[in-house]
């Protein structure tokens, strides 16, 4: 979106990093079934982050753009630091692994179609908000974006069962 500040596109680029480690992680801590954790793993970012604005807009004096930037990357730090801590042994075992090309490659024949269907369902989650950028400006994005936000805000409670469902029924 039209950054111009190096540093800003730094620190997107590092939220963006830890967020796709955190998602892997998280996706690693559902397969283990580890349900409770995989819960705290989909609220625990959205919620320290809301802990972190409430805590900046008490104490600190600059609120803007930037303050929200920081805000986001202190809280996927936060939470890479505590989904590492809790799976130290796991790290451990893998660390200590041998590589296996010939399951490597079965399975990235697994997941290239998969890869495909991620960016598609990704690009139709995002084209809106590029349209109503270039067509009606950031003021209307940033009321869209709110609004899109709280609506899917709502979806959370419900999908932490739906998740714990599908482990329990997965495995009946």
């Amino acid at each position: 979106f039209e950054l111009k500040n190096p540093l800003l596109i730094f620190l997107l680029s590092m939220i963006w990093f830890i967020s796709i480690y955190n998602n892997i992680i998280n996706h690693y801590i559902r397969m283990e079934e580890k349900s409770v954790l995989f819960s705290l793993g989909i609220f625990f970012p959205k919620f320290s982050f809301l802990i972190l604005v409430i805590i900046s807009v008490f104490l600190f004096q600059n609120k803007n753009f930037n303050s929200l930037i920081i805000l986001t990357l202190l809280s996927n730090i936060l939470v890479t630091i505590l989904f590492s801590m809790n799976l130290i042994e796991d790290n451990k075992k893998i660390i200590s692994s041998v590589y296996d090309k010939s399951l490597s490659r079965k399975l990235l024949n697994f997941s290239i179609p998969l890869m495909f269907a991620d960016l598609a369902y990704w690009g139709i989650n995002t084209l809106d908000r590029v349209f109503i950028k270039h067509f009606l400006g950031f003021e209307e994005l940033g009321v869209y974006s709110v609004a899109v936000m709280l609506a899917t805000s709502i979806n959370i409670i419900p999908s932490i069962f739906a998740y714990i469902c599908h482990l329990l029924v997965y495995y009946w």
